[in-house]
């Protein structure tokens, strides 16, 4: 792997289908997971953690080579039970890469889970063979920021691993929660509202007319799909004032201001700041 890999991909400055965290902590660490376009599925390679709906409660316990799914768009509290745990998050949108979509699409959702939980999370016990790969990956990503694709790689070959090394049957129960017609509409949304801000160019993407699309949309997400691109649009400038390199003159052009005036306009109106200010503030 050579030093470029290091380096900001120009093509991966907005578009982040997946990632992969390792993270260390000891007993009574927490972190909070709530991501609206991504679920994750996270690995304990050592030590153990609790998992709970809330921050008030310690929850489901899960001790080393166990592994659970949290789907996009429900919020989870983790918290660290033993010193010396590691973790592995594996976070990833199922509608943005083709390989995991068809992994999805093969699975009926109909088979049941060797082991259960009350709260309704998905968890399974990592075979030699997966604990085996999984445990090589924190030496090599731990110090490095690699460019974006490198994980959407890394997260196809887990479901790779996935296929290989369980059933069908468990699979279909462990991924019960991204299965089914609603999350598939979120997620094909979720990877798809960064190319386009025209409620039409989605709904033709989607093979549904326009008032069709609409109409799922707000069943769906509770406000229409032309007031949530707006506002997803405007995550993705401030995003990318906040956390690329970018010069102001680049991001009008790729969001389509007609000049970098207007794109200052839009800022002072919309956060009361210039684009200079409100990249000096983060």
């Amino acid at each position: 792997m050579n030093d470029d890999m290091g380096r900001v991909c120009i093509a991966c400055r907005s578009v982040f289908p997946s990632y992969i965290i390792v993270y260390d902590g000891n007993k009574g660490d927490s972190f909070r997971f709530c991501s609206e376009d991504m679920s994750a599925l996270i690995f304990i390679l050592e030590g153990s953690t609790g998992l709970s709906p809330s921050c008030e409660e310690t929850g489901q316990q899960f001790g080393k080579y166990m592994f659970f799914l949290l789907p996009m768009g429900k919020e989870n509290t983790v918290t660290v039970t033993s010193d010396s745990t590691r973790l592995l998050l594996y976070k990833f949108n199922p509608d943005a890469l083709y390989c995991i979509r068809h992994f999805l699409n093969g699975l009926d959702g109909s088979g049941e889970s060797p082991e259960s939980n009350a709260e309704g999370h998905s968890f399974l016990r990592m075979s030699d063979k997966l604990y085996r790969q999984l445990a090589l990956l924190p030496e090599l990503i731990g110090s490095r920021k690699y460019c974006s694709h490198y994980y959407d790689l890394k997260v196809e070959e887990m479901f790779i691993y996935l296929n290989e090394y369980y059933s069908k049957n468990v699979l279909s129960s462990f991924f019960r929660p991204l299965l089914g017609g609603d999350f598939e509409f979120k997620s094909f949304v979720f990877a798809n509202y960064r190319k386009t801000d025209k409620v039409s160019e989605l709904a033709e993407k989607k093979g549904m007319t326009t008032v069709t699309f609409n109409r799922h949309f707000l069943r769906t997400f509770g406000v229409s799909a032309s007031t949530w691109l707006k506002e997803r649009r405007k995550d993705l400038i401030l995003r990318d004032i906040k956390l690329t390199e970018m010069s102001f003159t680049e991001l009008a052009f790729k969001y389509g201001f007609s000049s970098s005036a207007y794109f200052t306009t839009f800022c002072k109106k919309n956060w009361h700041k210039t684009p200079s200010e409100l990249r000096m503030e983060h």
